[in-house]
């Protein structure tokens, strides 16, 4: 059980070497890269059994692959008060967390996915833009909800500017956002009686 085999990954300009069970028990699609030998020359080469001959990860940054190795391999001895000690906590920045999300969505690691999704569903640790931003690209459907139900019903003076949704979001959805934004508040007017309501409809000549 605690004999590992290690590989060797690049990511950017960086090398890690790490456990191989993390990344295999985690992910299908590692699982299935690592049973993936390529043949060179007529032997058999296995990327990343060494630095000279890493698995390399295009089109991802070091620090999104180092923020997921942090859940996969955490470390329980922590400095406290200068002494070593043993904890269970895994401590991540809030851009940590959604680094996390956006590797184990890519990498089909279903229970890492849910961790990163509770995390950031704690209170405060998103907006309600950034909640419609990755809920949209991380197809996360609660945050989508929540973060445009929250953005609409946004009070006067507290409002997300348009200018900020157009660029998050794109105009015609951000063009939505206000005129529904528009008419809630037209409407709590005339609730309120602070405004008059025309029905064209009920609009006649007293000849007619």
């Amino acid at each position: 059980d605690f004999y590992w085999e290690t590989v060797v990954f690049k990511v950017e300009d960086t090398l890690f070497r790490v456990p191989r069970h993390g990344l295999e028990n985690a992910s299908d699609v590692f699982a299935d890269m690592f049973r993936l030998p390529t043949g060179v020359g007529g032997q058999t080469v296995v990327e990343g059994q060494s630095d000279d001959n890493p698995i390399v990860l295009d089109g991802y940054k070091g620090s999104e692959f180092r923020s997921l190795l942090k859940i996969l391999y955490p470390s329980y001895l922590d400095p406290l008060w200068g002494d070593p000690s043993l904890s269970t906590v895994i401590t991540l920045s809030k851009d940590e967390w959604i680094d996390v999300l956006k590797l184990s969505t890519a990498w089909e690691m279903d229970t890492v996915r849910t961790t990163a999704i509770a995390e950031l569903s704690s209170e405060y640790m998103l907006t309600l833009l950034e909640k419609v931003v990755l809920a949209r690209k991380y197809r996360v459907d609660m945050w989508l909800e929540v973060g445009l139900c929250g953005l609409v019903t946004q009070q006067p003076g507290y409002r997300t500017p348009l200018e900020t949704l157009g660029a998050n979001l794109g105009w015609e959805s951000a063009a939505r956002i206000v005129w529904i934004q528009q008419q809630l508040e037209l409407a709590e007017q005339i609730a309120l009686g602070e405004a008059i309501e025309f029905i064209p409809s009920s609009i006649r000549c007293m000849s007619c």
